[in-house]
């Protein structure tokens, strides 16, 4: 990705909950309700986790098959599968514009029992909260933790039973980060 405001411009002109008639032109109507919409869902699947996703998915449909949907209607059943307060999450998405940009701050590790515990900062640099996963690598393979997008900077906990060779920040390439180059070493 190009880090540039020309690259993400046509993302960040107006938000994805306004109605059609809002729009400054039908080119950037479609972007945002459909290429934005699929990052937004894409996002809410990582905030839900993959149970409470398909809890959502399932009982969206279940509720609202052939019916009219509006921000209340998903907001809900995406609350209710959840079992938490979703609405940063809704209102950044449908009513801002702007990005999820996250990077890696400092970390730490230490011998803790049979194993290894990982301190590692998470700050936030962009507008958008997102529950970032960590990544520590140890000659097994990666083990995974998770920042709370509420708290920032977060420091996020992750045990290994061996020592750790490297930290990235969402190592998989998952999430919608903007500038991945600041997640790792």
């Amino acid at each position: 990705r190009v880090r540039s405001s020309a690259a993400s411009d046509v993302y960040k002109r107006q938000p994805i909950g306004w109605s059609a008639n809002q729009f400054n032109e039908f080119g950037i109507y479609n972007t945002m309700v459909y290429a934005r919409a699929v990052r937004m869902y894409g996002a809410l699947r990582e905030v839900l986790g993959e149970t409470a996703w398909r809890e959502f998915l399932h009982g969206y449909y279940a509720r609202w098959a052939f019916k009219h949907v509006d921000e209340l209607a998903m907001r809900s059943e995406a609350e209710r599968a959840a079992g938490r307060d979703l609405s940063w999450f809704f209102d950044q998405w449908l009513g801002k514009i702007g990005l999820v940009e996250y990077a890696l701050g400092s970390w730490t590790a230490a011998p803790d029992g049979d194993g290894w515990i990982s301190h590692v900062v998470v700050t936030r640099r962009g507008p958008y909260l997102h529950p970032m996963p960590v990544g520590i690598r140890t000659k097994d393979g990666w083990t995974f933790g998770r920042s709370e997008p509420l708290r920032d900077p977060d420091t996020v906990h992750v045990r290994t039973r061996l020592k750790p060779l490297e930290v990235r920040l969402d190592p998989d390439h998952l999430t919608e980060d903007w500038w991945p180059f600041d997640n790792g070493e």
